[in-house]
């Protein structure tokens, strides 16, 4: 019983993030970014916002709650809950961190993609769900089990990195490390490649920047 609610608020909290995180990549909409953030946070939108934000903000509300309410009838939820939300937060800092890069793509660097980016991956979220729903936590033990799903959550980005960059830069999504990386390198070739996504495409195919991230995958 316990793990279909476990699987069920994972994947509430998936659709959660999964419609915020293509408004922040696709949508690019930083006024919609920021509502979200505020609602995680408790807080209200700081806008008035339009129909449409008010239906995707009511979906998203709608879809956190019953998450948290689930997550709640957990043994272990007390311990838990604090690392839960922390976690979750983070997740959508990345979201606001990808709004900022597919803003302004040269500011894009590597370190601040893993630091952000791997967040996306909710590995730390799911974690935390699997403790709530465990029949006791040690927590001496938190700090070992959360470096490990760290480790976890960092190849995952890079696995999702190096299979779906492709696709993403031709729609002005720079928010893979990829194209992180290839920034940081050649910072005077930004203009240049933001004006042609082929040039950009090509030029990471032949800089050694997968074969650079997959050697960071290994040392996790």
């Amino acid at each position: 019983e316990t793990r279909a609610e476990a699987a069920l608020a994972k994947n509430l909290f998936l659709l959660a993030v999964t419609i915020s995180d293509d408004v922040a990549d696709e949508d690019g909409d930083a006024a919609l970014v920021a509502d979200l953030v505020a609602l995680l946070h408790g807080g209200t939108p700081r806008q008035a916002p339009t129909a449409n934000h008010r239906a995707t903000l009511d979906h998203v509300a709608e879809l956190l709650a019953e998450a948290h309410a689930l997550c709640s009838a957990g043994p272990s939820h007390a311990t838990i809950a604090p690392f839960l939300d922390f976690d979750l937060r983070q997740v959508w800092n990345n979201f606001s961190h990808a709004v900022l890069v597919n803003a302004t793509p040269a500011a894009t660097n590597l370190q601040e993609s893993l630091t952000y980016g791997g967040h996306n991956m909710m590995m730390l979220v799911f974690a935390d769900i699997d403790l709530c729903f465990s029949p006791a936590v040690d927590p001496s033990e938190l700090g070992r089990m959360r470096e490990a799903f760290l480790h976890a959550q960092v190849i995952a980005r890079v696995g999702n990195w190096v299979t779906t960059w492709r696709r993403e830069i031709p729609k002005g999504d720079y928010t893979s490390g990829m194209f992180a990386g290839l920034m940081g390198e050649n910072p005077a070739s930004v203009a240049r490649w933001l004006a042609d996504p082929a040039a950009a495409t090509q030029a990471i195919e032949s800089s050694g920047m997968e074969g650079s991230l997959l050697e960071q995958w290994s040392t996790h």
